[in-house]
């Protein structure tokens, strides 16, 4: 078990189980340790008719906002950086998912 200020990370193929993972980790501790402070996010898949058209971020106390689509929704979408096929929105990913790796 991780001391005070510790950080994880998981990384692996999709698929693999990394968001099961983390939440089943997290009910874990929420319920042998009911006044620790566990804090974080994982990101998930959205789909639209069977395909993949983008990622959002999910904090562990069930937050979400977007992180990446491939449907350019604004004219301000048109502006974010690219990764691969997907427009990053680093803004919302900045608001939500930063805060939670404050220790």
């Amino acid at each position: 078990m991780a001391g005070p200020g510790k950080c994880f990370l998981v990384t692996g193929p999709p698929g693999v189980g990394k968001s099961t993972l983390i939440m089943r980790v997290f009910e874990a501790l929420k319920s042998s340790n009911p006044n620790l402070k566990v804090q974080g996010f994982y990101t998930r898949e959205v789909r639209s008719a069977g395909e993949r058209v983008g990622f959002e971020v999910v904090t562990l106390d069930g937050r979400t906002c977007p992180l990446a689509s491939t449907i350019i929704s604004s004219p301000e979408s048109m502006r974010w950086p690219s990764v691969g096929k997907y427009k990053v929105d680093v803004a919302s990913f900045e608001s939500l998912a930063l805060p939670e790796l404050q220790i």
